[in-house]
């Protein structure tokens, strides 16, 4: 269901509300609540309305409405759909299995620059290897640099290997669960740190990389090029941002990006989100997201 976080991230997102979310849910009270359909909900959109902080105009609240149901049925759409499509890739946990932090983690620096065809047999190598972080840990450094060639980027080896020795010597061989613990380990920024919290911890936390800018350029006809639409892109994704399985609707925002709303010849006739496309609905979803002159395109397929 809909929840109080929900409204906030749609009201910062829609960029035309003229008071602070925040500020008005302290003044009543309601910090945490989590109303659902129905009471719950009017009781939140009806304080918001008769706040004395300058109110929100009925228009501005029937955006609010819309765009929630259309991210609800966007989410289970496309949750749905990945229940049946999920691709079946060697560091994802199966269908009801809980993720394994380390698998993720390992997975997720290795694909940085680097695509998941290319990843599949290094991954495998490390894994038969050093199976955990206590065990990469206490690899040799020059063991691990000869393992990693091919993948490119060397730094990437050596913040792994100093990863692997901060989790297991500081924090007892187990991973942060949250963004901002995971953030303060070598070698993981924003991107990472908001993609392990949401599929190994089950954390609410919106990651976007190329697959998921892509998919929501679309959706939203995001016309700005990019980099500049980079932030108004993160922006609409935030949206998406939920407890319910938000790791795997991460994964399924991903695999939707890289089996059929790819970057040429987008499969639309069989995307569980045509009809709430609204580049689709322009009649070329293909020319999204747009890039400004100089500007590449990296496709973590």
């Amino acid at each position: 269901g809909f929840d109080v976080g929900t409204v906030g991230r749609l009201c910062h997102a829609g960029e035309t509300f003229p008071i602070p979310f925040e500020s008005v849910l302290v003044q009543h009270r309601i910090v945490g609540a989590r109303p659902g359909r129905g009471k719950g909900m009017q009781l939140v959109l009806a304080i918001l309305c008769s706040s004395r902080e300058g109110g929100i105009a009925r228009a501005q609240m029937t955006y609010i409405i819309k765009t929630m149901a259309g991210t609800e049925h966007i989410r289970r759409a496309l949750l749905d759909w990945y229940d049946t499509h999920r691709r079946d890739l060697p560091w994802r946990a199966g269908p009801g299995e809980a993720s394994d932090p380390y698998k993720v983690w390992l997975s997720e620096i290795m694909l940085q620059q680097t695509t998941v065809a290319t990843v599949g047999s290094y991954f495998g190598e490390f894994m038969a290897r050093w199976p955990d972080v206590t065990a990469l840990a206490k690899a040799d450094l020059d063991d691990v640099l000869v393992a990693w060639q091919g993948l490119g980027y060397y730094a990437r080896a050596r913040n792994l290997h100093k990863c692997a020795r901060v989790v297991a010597d500081t924090h007892g061989g187990r991973f942060p669960d949250t963004v901002e613990g995971l953030l303060e380990l070598p070698g993981i920024g924003p991107y990472t740190a908001r993609v392990i919290a949401a599929i190994a911890f089950d954390r609410a936390a919106m990651p976007v990389d190329g697959n998921i800018e892509r998919v929501t350029a679309r959706l939203f006809n995001i016309e700005t090029p990019l980099p500049q639409g980079k932030a108004d892109i993160a922006a609409k994704a935030e949206t998406f941002t939920g407890d319910h399985r938000p790791g795997d609707f991460a994964q399924a925002m991903m695999d939707l990006g890289a089996t059929v709303c790819t970057p040429k010849s987008p499969k639309c006739l069989l995307c569980p989100l045509a009809d709430s496309c609204e580049a689709r609905k322009k009649g070329s979803p293909e020319r999204l997201p747009a890039r400004a002159p100089g500007c590449w395109a990296a496709h973590a397929l």
